[in-house]
């Protein structure tokens, strides 16, 4: 660190920037900072939190390898199967250990990464020549984009930041030539891999072009200074970075995880997605696109604007040319990238490092790097235009106005829906109780809905067979497609034992009505046979969870403690067998009927009450089940009532004095936020459909 760096007002310059851009995101992520113990979903954000939880608990618990982790059993290197987020889960230790849930620490991260990412651009633009305020006002203008919108919450790009980082490195180490800058650019390098090897993979992009530039500038010095001291950084790269890469190409090499470039094509940018903003940027309305996906791009309009400012510095002799250009070459090599197939960039990136690019699943996040090189175009562009004002407290003023432009422009409504649960019931009794193996949840589905349970391991860290990563392999994918057959094969009991499984869940109230016989009668059989003991039932959620011990794993040991008698639980577990509907899917759109109420996006407050009409010319078609995201809830009460209206719209139905239907739902604790309501009908005749309809319970 330089003197000049050292003396205490730029320290406390600096200390003062990190608090406003801490800040600002703090109110840009309102009321997030207020409610850290709610997930943005209970898909992509749980399990990531998951993660989180996982690296903390490997990392603090002597014995446990990191790389282990405790779902997708019994594979090996199963974090290596997805984003390993080490970094993340580092920082979530002391957070952790003051008493932070998985979720609190999650959010916790994110945001104070989230504030750090505008910091550490402000740095980089200040060491390229811009003055603190503009380099503030440009960082925090184009690091609320709509990119940002659509990642808030989703912990795995919150280290943004770090390709800034990498930015001031790397023209530290052009600029001076030192030992110092290349090493500390090798340790920043490994450093943002450990948070996520996406970000470290677009960092490398923009610092390789940027690198090219330099050498077309000033070849005999690059060739002799640069060179070698990039050598000297790939190295120090690499060194730290081959505990985390061994791992992954284990994994890539026995499992033949890959990408396809069908995938990526699916999602990767277009020039559209340069005035695409979300649903959830008020303040960006008046764009044309909209996209709740990857490809919504849109920087920001001040971004825009102040970056547009900074172009025109490259046309004109000044000391700003080198932060323009550099912005420049950042933005443009960013975006051509996110354009994957569609674009020249990310082909020969993947020719050049196939393991590294040819993994990636969105190309559309190669805007990350345009983000930042947009960052210092803008702090550029308000540069420029500032050392037109002369006197200092105007400047400080159009400062401050910039930035309540910035907040107007950037301002974001994305909800967070996903509280999750307190321990439930069964999760106890798992952590209290040896369950002689992995545990198996049915249903096993291996889709986003089983980060949840992912979540809900963290209370003991029991293998699971569930499980939802980047990849799943294919022996999983195979199991799950068997036990959701009908008849579930008698034989897989066997398969079971020698997988090994040491006891079954079986969450009732989250099993498809289409399901519920097939999966019932298969357990049934289990405990006939004898190779399944128990159950124990267990309340969860308005509904059961039923756990099965598999004897052969059990080793003599008594049934975990339960209220009621086991005899009289599989009673009672036969009987609902028996009951249990014979549904043939898939839905039919062709059955005429009707969800009235709630209405589409409609607000709900208090109890639920689902109203509508199902007939036919066999008559009244039953409702089999009311779900709340793929949860069942037994109706407090269901009635059938005249719908005289359906009656004189469709007079082949006949008499419609059973027609109409009204369910009234209970309200549990954590049912607020975006539910989306599942109704299952079933005719006389057999015939099947389930009509779904989002809605928000407050």
């Amino acid at each position: 660190m330089s003197a000049e760096a050292a003396k205490p007002p730029a320290r406390l310059s600096g200390l003062l920037d990190l608090l406003l851009c801490l800040a600002f995101a703090a109110l840009w992520a309102w009321p997030l900072p207020s409610r850290l113990g709610v997930l943005r979903d209970g898909y992509d954000a749980a399990q990531h939190a998951w993660n989180l939880a996982w690296v903390a608990h490997a990392l603090t618990t002597g014995g446990t390898p990191l790389f282990e982790a405790n779902v997708l059993a019994p594979s090996h290197d199963v974090l290596a199967f997805t984003e390993p987020l080490v970094g993340y889960g580092v920082l979530s230790i002391p957070l952790r250990s003051a008493g932070l849930s998985a979720a609190e620490a999650a959010n916790a991260v994110s945001l104070l990464l989230l504030g750090l990412a505008p910091f550490l651009l402000s740095r980089a633009a200040i060491s390229l020549g811009a003055a603190r305020g503009p380099a503030i006002v440009g960082s925090l203008a184009a690091s609320f984009g709509a990119l940002s919108t659509l990642n808030l919450g989703y912990v795995s790009f919150a280290a943004w930041g770090g390709i800034a980082f990498l930015v001031l490195e790397g023209t530290r180490l052009a600029r001076t030539g030192s030992t110092s800058a290349a090493v500390d650019l090798g340790a920043g390098a490994a450093i943002l891999a450990w948070f996520s090897l996406q970000l470290f993979a677009f960092a490398m992009a923009g610092l390789l072009f940027l690198a090219l530039a330099d050498l077309l500038r000033q070849p005999r010095r690059f060739a002799s200074e640069t060179l070698p001291r990039l050598l000297v950084s790939g190295a120090v790269a690499a060194l730290l970075l081959a505990p985390l890469a061994l791992p992954l190409l284990r994994v890539r090499s026995t499992e033949g995880f890959q990408r396809t470039e069908a995938e990526t094509r699916r999602f990767q940018a277009t020039p559209a997605s340069l005035v695409t903003t979300t649903p959830d940027n008020p303040g960006q309305a008046f764009l044309p696109f909209r996209s709740g996906s990857e490809t919504a791009l849109y920087p920001g309009t001040v971004a825009v604007v102040l970056s547009a400012a900074g172009l025109l510095v490259l046309f004109r002799r000044s000391p700003l040319r080198l932060l323009a250009g550099t912005g420049t070459v950042l933005a443009v090599v960013g975006f051509t990238g996110a354009l994957g197939y569609g674009g020249p960039v990310w082909p020969l990136l993947v020719k050049l490092v196939p393991p590294l690019y040819g993994g990636i699943r969105s190309a559309a996040r190669f805007s990350f790097l345009a983000q930042t090189g947009v960052a210092l175009l803008a702090a550029a562009g308000a540069t420029a235009l500032l050392a037109r004002v002369r006197d200092r407290w105007t400047r400080a003023g159009l400062v401050a106005l910039a930035v309540a432009a910035v907040a107007a422009d950037v301002r974001q409504s994305a909800a967070f829906t996903y509280r999750p649960e307190e321990p439930p019931p069964v999760e106890r009794l798992l952590a209290s109780d040896d369950p002689g193996g992995p545990v198996l949840h049915l249903p096993l589905t291996h889709r986003p809905a089983e980060a949840r349970l992912m979540l809900a391991s963290t209370l003991h860290f029991r293998p699971v067979v569930n499980g939802v990563l980047s990849h799943v392999p294919a022996r999983h994918e195979e199991l799950a497609s068997l036990l959701a057959s009908s008849p579930v094969p008698a034989d897989l009991l066997q398969r079971l034992e020698s997988w090994p499984v040491g006891t079954v869940v079986l969450h009732e109230h989250l099993l498809p009505v289409e399901r519920l016989a097939p999966t019932l009668r298969f357990l049934v059989a289990g405990l006939d046979s004898g190779r399944l003991l128990g159950p124990v039932r267990l309340a969860h959620r308005g509904g059961h969870d039923w756990v099965f011990p598999l004897a052969a794993h059990r080793q003599g040991r008594a049934l975990p403690a339960s209220a009621e008698a086991p005899a009289r639980a599989a009673a009672d577990f036969r009987a609902r067998a028996l009951a249990a509907p014979d549904v043939r899917g898939p839905s039919e759109e062709s059955l005429v009927l009707a969800v009235d109420a709630p209405g589409e996006g409609s607000t709900v407050e208090g109890d639920l009450l689902v109203r509508g009409w199902a007939q036919d010319t066999d008559g009244p078609v039953a409702v089999l089940e009311v779900t709340l995201d793929g949860d069942r809830r037994d109706p407090l009460s269901l009635a059938r009532v005249p719908r005289p209206d359906v009656a004189s719209a469709l007079p082949h139905l006949g008499s419609c004095e059973e027609a109409g239907y009204e369910a009234r739902v209970a309200k549990l604790p954590g049912d607020e936020g975006r539910r989306v309501l599942g109704v299952s009908f079933l005719s006389k005749g057999g015939r099947f459909r389930r009509v779904e309809r989002p809605f928000v319970w407050r």
